[in-house]
């Protein structure tokens, strides 16, 4: 299971980084996915190049559907 966090553009995954309170290197680390949505899509495509077949996405803010929506809408597509 992994964490996100993604944003809309390059300013947006800043701030909600900020909003986590800890370095992107760090959650990164502890196994997030940190991105735009094209950023995402590497990502994934590089877990899955290295055989994952699925993969389990946390959130733990369940209000938020914009994250939700834009996996949704801009990043599974791609998949």
């Amino acid at each position: 299971m992994t964490s996100i966090i993604i944003g809309r553009d390059d300013a947006d995954v800043r701030r909600q980084v900020a909003a986590a309170g800890r370095a992107p290197a760090e959650l990164q680390a502890k196994g997030f996915l940190i991105g735009t949505p094209a950023e995402l899509v590497e990502q994934l495509g590089r877990l899955a190049e290295l055989g994952a077949r699925r993969v389990m996405w946390q959130r733990f803010d369940l209000d938020d559907t914009d994250t939700l929506e834009l996996m949704a809408y801009t990043v599974l597509p791609q998949l």
